[in-house]
């Protein structure tokens, strides 16, 4: 038995099937530990694109993603992707290999620990090989906190490869390796512990009470609400409660082209109930509420209650017994159904009205240079209503930038229809995910379509890992908006300096189906309007077929819209 063996075999007890990862020397050893434990390891090109691929995997399936990563450059590499789990809350352990423990002068050495603190749960260095048991017990605990989130678990080489005794294996898996027991809250099994729910009983009853007595009342929920759990467990609350529910999980807030006009109902709410929602930015620290608006506050994290604008009431819970809880309360309240109101009505139409183009705008010359967004994502929709009208899986990944705004305002109807079959920007910002999350979402679903929607500046990040689809037997279909701009940067650019005024924002109208035909996939150009549905088309039988396509559409430069701020 070595360390790594240990680690493998914590591993698989906990259920971990498949681990993303890009190989180093210092992880040689567990390489082959998980290899002997029968652990699939999908490698990646880049650190990044590996922890991209476990929180994507995360999402989709509810479990805790594991990536696993070389030492110093390599754990460093992968840290922007963490910050973006962190962001979304997603539960992932990332193991990286290290230097020998306590050598100074060590090949790679680097305090990664201390790189990884701010950005995760939790982070530590393992430093012998009967501790590691315990370590990975604990990163999956931390990883699946109430608030759940990555953690950093790094493995020094000497460690990994030190004999261990035998003892120190884990026989069977632990409480604590199971997401659905593994919790910091009020709740530590999450849903058995009747003394902490009963103290917490006037505190539920008392906002149901207000919730009730509100004319205008408002759940804004945050990231995990879109996780299947929590959101099934929202929904049954609304059901009953008929209060109106807007999930905040992306960058621009309520001005989230995926969320219509919801922002027009945030200043004549009299009552909001922020259900893990964070009072941070997208809500103007707290200011955006309308001043006479009473504010209540869920949270499973005791800092965020009240952070910026006082709470009447903020409790501290876990989220998903907290939305059991909070139903129970209304149902004593009044058992049936409360009444269905006018304002509910109205905030759901705000949220479905759409954000499209007029008539005009779409008016840009259909050419090689200028293809308007939302004509070829319209043909898109058009297809995938199709293909589920003939029982096929669909499952849309939509990357940051301004072709995946467009994608989110025309695809609307399906995210909001379908939380959590899609993966979608969370509040980091952070771009160029698509590529990894879609492999992860079609391993994850192997009967699925899965679209990975982005722009060119954001394919850029980690286009490589189309050679990485097709190695793994993951046949995606990337919808690539190629404009030959950074767009966003370019439009914010014009809008504050001139029109004339762009810097840095040029790239060049690069030939991305010609790299996925390099990389062993099926590259299409696109660019005129008369053949948009043709393309598109012709790049889902491709998939069908197995393979891994690329459409290069050759779009107009033009600003993504957005739900307008009241």
């Amino acid at each position: 038995m070595r360390g790594a063996d240990l680690v493998a075999q914590a591993l698989a007890a906990a259920g971990v099937r498949r681990v993303f990862s890009l190989s180093g020397n210092q992880v040689l050893s567990l390489y082959d530990a998980l290899d002997r434990a029968g652990i699939a390891i999908i490698h990646t090109r880049h650190e990044g694109a590996a922890v991209h691929m476990a929180d994507g995997h995360a999402r989709l399936t509810g479990e805790v993603g594991v990536a696993l990563v070389t030492a110093a450059t390599g754990h460093a590499n992968a840290l922007g992707a963490l910050a973006m789990a962190e962001s979304g809350e997603t539960p992932l352990v990332l193991l990286s290999g290290h230097a020998p423990y306590g050598k100074a002068g060590a090949f790679q050495q680097m305090d990664q620990e201390r790189l990884a603190r701010p950005i995760t749960h939790w982070a530590a260095t393992a430093s012998s090989a009967d501790q590691l048991p315990a370590l990975l017990e604990t990163a999956f605990a931390r990883a699946c906190a109430a608030r759940p989130g990555p953690v950093s678990l790094n493995l020094p080489v000497d460690v990994l490869e030190a004999a261990a005794p035998a003892s120190s294996a884990p026989s069977a898996p632990s409480a604590l390796l199971d997401p659905a027991h593994a919790s910091d809250s009020p709740w530590p099994d999450n849903t058995d512990d009747a003394s902490a729910a009963a103290a917490l009983a006037p505190s539920f009853r008392e906002i149901a009470s207000r919730l009730r007595a509100a004319a205008r009342p408002l759940i804004l929920a945050g990231p995990s609400a879109s996780r299947p759990a929590l959101h099934a467990a929202l929904q049954e609350l609304c059901a009953h409660t008929r209060l109106p529910l807007v999930i905040v999980d992306h960058p621009r807030g309520l001005t989230d082209p995926a969320l219509g006009r919801a922002a027009h109902a945030l200043p004549d709410a009299d009552c909001v109930l922020l259900f893990g929602k964070t009072q941070d930015y997208r809500l103007g620290y707290g200011a955006a509420l309308a001043s006479g608006a009473t504010l209540l506050q869920i949270d499973p994290s005791p800092e965020e209650l009240g952070r910026y604008r006082p709470a009447a009431v903020g409790l501290l819970s876990d989220l998903l017994p907290a939305a059991t809880h909070l139903l129970a309360a209304a149902r004593a309240l009044d058992p049936t159904p409360w009444p269905a109101t006018d304002w509910t009505a109205h905030v759901q139409r705000l949220v479905d009205t759409p954000v499209a183009p007029d008539g005009a705008a779409l008016a840009v010359p259909d050419s090689p240079d200028a293809l308007h967004p939302w004509r070829v994502l319209d043909a898109l929709a058009e297809l995938l209503d199709q293909r589920e009208r003939d029982g096929r899986d669909v499952c849309l990944v939509i990357d940051g930038g301004e072709f995946g705004q467009w994608a989110r305002a025309r695809l609307a109807p399906r995210l909001r229809r379908e939380v959590g079959r899609h993966l979608v920007n969370e509040p980091s910002g952070t771009i160029g995910y698509a590529v990894p999350f879609a492999i992860a979402a079609r391993l994850a679903r192997p009967d699925a379509t899965v679209i990975a929607i982005a722009g060119d500046g954001a394919f850029g990040f980690y286009a490589m890992e189309l050679e990485t689809a097709a190695r793994a037997g993951a046949p995606i279909l990337a919808l690539v908006g190629n404009d030959a701009a950074w767009g966003t940067e370019r439009h914010l650019q014009r809008a504050r300096y001139g029109s004339h005024r762009t810097i840095a924002t040029d790239l060049l109208p690069a030939r991305y189906d010609l790299l996925a035909q390099s990389l062993g996939g099926e590259g299409l150009l696109l660019r005129d309007a008369a053949h948009i549905r043709p393309t598109l088309e012709q790049a889902l039988a491709s998939v069908d077929t197995g393979r891994v396509t690329l459409v290069n559409a050759r779009i107009a430069s033009v600003p993504s819209p957005a739900g307008a701020p009241p």
